[in-house]
């Protein structure tokens, strides 16, 4: 004998992503005293330019380096060990006051701990990633500096 067949919904399907969430931003933008809303790009944007500067350095020869690495309580981009380098993705929400605060504070802690620490714009890296290669190449021969 087999179970018992559930009924189906009969509710409306969801439209995908986080419509819920965009309806609600909408709603509150240009209200007296609300803040203008900002929408955080979604992880696989994030992923998406990682995969890409990864890319990008193994085409150069870089391969020297790991993705998403914990150094102290922070996370790393891109972390090239020996040289001690850090290079971080910044996207547009990067430009918002508060993350420049926090990315002040993880970069002088990285330093602290003796690492460097630079930092690649989202549109450089798409615009011109050769310039991006020489930059880090330029960072990665300075390790003794």
């Amino acid at each position: 004998m087999s179970p018992p067949r559930r009924p189906r919904s009969r509710s409306p399907r969801v439209p995908p992503e986080d419509s819920f969430f965009e309806e609600q931003l909408r709603a509150l933008q240009g209200r007296p005293g609300s803040a203008p809303a900002r929408r955080q790009p979604p992880d696989h944007e994030r992923h998406a330019m990682e995969e890409r500067l990864a890319l990008v350095l193994r085409r150069a020869g870089l391969a020297d380096f790991r993705r998403r690495v914990r150094v102290g309580i922070y996370e790393a981009d891109f972390l090239f060990p020996r040289q001690r380098l850090v290079v971080e993705l910044d996207g547009l929400v990067h430009l918002a006051s508060g993350v420049q605060a926090k990315d002040r504070r993880k970069d002088q802690a990285l330093r602290q701990m003796g690492y460097r620490v630079l930092h690649v714009a989202n549109r450089d890296l798409v615009a011109a990633p050769d310039v991006v290669v020489q930059r880090i190449r330029r960072a990665l021969a300075g390790h003794g500096r």
